[in-house]
C-alpha cells in the first residue's frame, strides 16, 4: 500500500535525462522489436514530449509522448508508449514510414516531421540532437 506522502512525491519526482532514459530504454527497445519502430525514435520523441518524463502531463496523466495534447490519461506511463507504437504504425499519414528501415532513425525522424507528427519546424532536428548527445542510436 501506498502512503499518501509517498504517493505525493511520485507525482512530483524529478528524472534527470540519464534516469529517465534508463527507465525507459527497455519498454522502447521491446516496442520496436514488435512494432519496427526504431527504439532512438521512440525513446527521442518520449525525451523531447515529456521533457524527460517531468512534464505535467508525464506527471499527472502518463502521457509521455505528447498523444491528443488535450487530456489524454494512460494508466501506467508504459502504456502511453505502447499506444505511441500502435499509432505510428497504423495512422495512414505515418505510413510511408513504415517502408523506412526500423536501423534507419535519421530517416524515420525526418519522415515524422514531413508527416505533420509535430508543428515544430526543427522536431527532427531536435530528436537527432537527443539521439546523439544521449547515444540511443544502438
Amino acid at each position: 500500500m501506498l502512503c499518501a506522502f509517498c504517493f505525493f512525491s511520485s507525482l512530483h519526482s524529478q528524472y534527470t535525462p540519464e534516469a529517465y532514459i534508463a527507465r525507459f530504454k527497455p519498454v522502447a527497445d521491446s516496442l520496436s522489436c514488435i512494432y519496427g519502430v526504431p527504439s532512438a525514435i521512440i525513446l527521442a520523441q518520449a525525451c523531447l514530449e515529456s521533457g524527460f518524463g517531468n512534464s505535467k502531463a508525464a506527471r499527472e496523466r502518463n502521457n509521455h509522448l505528447g498523444i491528443d495534447k488535450g487530456k489524454r490519461v494512460f494508466s501506467t506511463a508504459d502504456s502511453s508508449f505502447i499506444e505511441h507504437s500502435i499509432m505510428l504504425t497504423t495512422m495512414k499519414r505515418y505510413r510511408t514510414l513504415l517502408d523506412v528501415p526500423v536501423t534507419d532513425y535519421l530517416g524515420w525522424a525526418v519522415g515524422l516531421q514531413l508527416a505533420g507528427y509535430a508543428t515544430d519546424t526543427a522536431y527532427s532536428e531536435k530528436l537527432l540532437l537527443i539521439i546523439e548527445r544521449y547515444g540511443l542510436m544502438g
